[in-house]
C-alpha cells in the first residue's frame, strides 16, 4: 500500500534537513511530545474503579504494568501518514497551505526492521481507528504500541495509517521508497529547484499540483 506524508518548507534549515534525510534513505519517526494531538498519552482509566477495594492487585500489578507503559510512551516513534494525496485539508494543515509538499512512500515494516536490525528497533504498521473515548488501559493489549492506535473521530479526516517504532529518530527505509513526490500549487521556485534536484538525482517521480477551476480539487501533472 502507498501512503503519502505532507511536509512543510517554512524554513531553509526545515528543507535542507529533509532533503538530507532522504537522499540518505532515511526516514524520521517523531516522539509523542511532537505530535499535535495532546490526547496521544492517554488512555481511559475508568474500569480500575471496579478494583477499588483490592489494593493488592493494584499494587502488584496495575501500577507496575502503568509504569512500563508510560516508560515506553518516552521512547517510542511514531511516522504518520495518510492514505491520499488530495486531502485539501491535509495540505492546508502540514503543507504549509499548498507551500510545500506531499511525498509518496511505499514501505514494508518487516524490511524497515531488517536495516535497522543492529540499533534494536522494532517496527509496527497499524491503521489508526477513531472512537469517541481513549483506549481501556485494562484492555491490555499484548504490545503497548496499540494503546497508541486510537484517535477522537475529531481526527478522522486525516485517513492515518502509522509505523510506530520502539526508538525515535531516523530509520533507514530500502533505497526506492519514495515513489513521487508532489508540489504544492504555491510552492515558491527555491523550494521546487531543490525538490526537482533531489528528484533528478534519485530518479523520483515528480508533480506538480494546481487548483481546478470547476471543482475543489487538486490536477497533478507529472514534470519528472
Amino acid at each position: 500500500m502507498n501512503l503519502f506524508k505532507f511536509k512543510s518548507a517554512k524554513t531553509i534549515e526545515d528543507l535542507t534537513r529533509d532533503i538530507q534525510t532522504m537522499m540518505n534513505d532515511e526516514i524520521w519517526f517523531s516522539g509523542i511530545e511532537y505530535l499535535n494531538d495532546p490526547f496521544e498519552k492517554v488512555y481511559s482509566t475508568k474500569t480500575l474503579e471496579e478494583y477499588e477495594g483490592t489494593e493488592q492487585i493494584v499494587t502488584d500489578f496495575f501500577i507496575p504494568f502503568q509504569k512500563n507503559v508510560d516508560e515506553y510512551f518516552n521512547k517510542v516513534g511514531i511516522l504518520s501518514l495518510c492514505e491520499e494525496n488530495t486531502n485539501l485539508v491535509m495540505w492546508s494543515h502540514y503543507a504549509d497551505n499548498h507551500k510545500g509538499y506531499c511525498i509518496e512512500y511505499d514501505l514494508n515494516s518487516n524490511i524497515i526492521n531488517q536495516l535497522n536490525f543492529e540499533n534494536d528497533d522494532e517496527v509496527f504498521f497499524m491503521d489508526v481507528e477513531y472512537k469517541d473515548i481513549p483506549i481501556d488501559f485494562l484492555s491490555l493489549p499484548s504490545n503497548f504500541q496499540f494503546y497508541l492506535r486510537r484517535k477522537s473521530k475529531l481526527w478522522e479526516y486525516e485517513n492515518e495509517f502509522r509505523y510506530i517504532s520502539s526508538k525515535k529518530g531516523l530509520h533507514k527505509i530500502p533505497s526506492g521508497s519514495i515513489k513521487a513526490i508532489y508540489l504544492g500549487a504555491n510552492i515558491n521556485k527555491i523550494v521546487k529547484e531543490t525538490i526537482t534536484k533531489l528528484c533528478i538525482d534519485k530518479k523520483i517521480n515528480l508533480y506538480q499540483s494546481t487548483l481546478s477551476n470547476n471543482s475543489y480539487t487538486l490536477k497533478f501533472e507529472k514534470i519528472l
